[in-house]
């Protein structure tokens, strides 16, 4: 393997992995309190079951722009200072 694609592996783990690991924690968590309080239907299906399941499919939307910005070769920003 080159350095190159060896580099844009390296820069792809982390977000993968982040994003992965709090889609995972937000999903068990918000299934947990919706079970615990499922005697209460309504808001709270909406507030522990669906807000969580948006944030999911933003977090992994953002997930896929940053992979497509490494694929492309952009730097991070932070990097730059």
């Amino acid at each position: 393997m080159n350095k190159n694609g060896s580099s844009k592996t390296k820069k792809l783990l982390p977000p993968i992995l982040i994003a992965t690991a709090i889609v995972i924690i937000q999903t068990v968590w918000s299934v947990f309190i919706a079970t615990v309080t499922f005697k209460y239907i309504g808001w709270y299906v909406l507030i522990f079951i669906g807000v969580p399941m948006i944030a999911a499919a933003l977090i992994i939307s953002v997930l896929i722009s940053r992979i497509r910005e490494i694929e492309k070769g952009e730097e991070d920003e932070a990097s730059k200072y």
